[in-house]
């Protein structure tokens, strides 16, 4: 049993330090009481991903505006293509991006000498989804909501869409504590 424990607690520790997670980041303007707004309708009827130049709706749209629904109804917010309280637009972008890991987990002598181990550089992409409340009688921007992660491709799955939107929209209404 303690062999056991010696092989799933570091099994535990890699696989969580491995796993691909989505960083979020929020900005809003302060003088906004977003408590007021119960409906809301797209910014556009067709947004598009940052280099998409397609005039229909891609599957991308398509699992973004859904995400985005299911989010924001839970909320207690409803679709009103007719003059809603806020305006929503979203983005998505990508990035080649580089990690450098370094490992030297190991050293000899008594805290000093040589390590053991090397460095190396990680390709990956990057994606960036970004999710906008705006004024519609200002067309100003509100509240936006950032999220970043690790992708296979520049086809961001439902399941994937579905997490990033929900970490996403998991910070709106702020909470005021700025």
């Amino acid at each position: 049993m303690k062999k056991l424990l010696y092989f799933i607690l570091p099994a535990m520790v890699l696989f969580s330090a491995c796993s691909p997670g989505i960083n979020v980041s929020t900005d809003y303007d302060i003088a906004t009481n977003f408590r007021q707004f119960k409906t809301y309708g797209w910014y556009q009827e067709k947004s598009k991903a940052k280099d998409d130049t397609v005039g229909y709706d891609t599957f991308f749209d398509k699992r973004m505006k859904r995400a985005i629904e299911t989010q924001l109804t839970t909320q207690g917010l409803t679709y009103s293509n007719s003059n809603p309280d806020v305006l929503i637009n979203y983005r998505a972008g990508f990035s080649n991006e580089q990690r450098v890991q370094s490992n030297y987990p190991f050293r000899y002598g008594y805290g000093y000498g040589y390590p053991f181990g090397g460095s190396g550089v990680q390709q990956y992409k990057e994606g960036t989804i970004t999710i906008d409340l705006v004024d519609p009688n200002r067309n100003e921007l509100l509240w936006r909501g950032v999220g970043e992660m690790e992708v296979d491709n520049r086809n961001i799955s439902e399941e994937k869409v579905h997490a990033a939107v929900t970490n996403i929209l998991r910070e709106y209404p702020p909470r005021g504590d700025r």
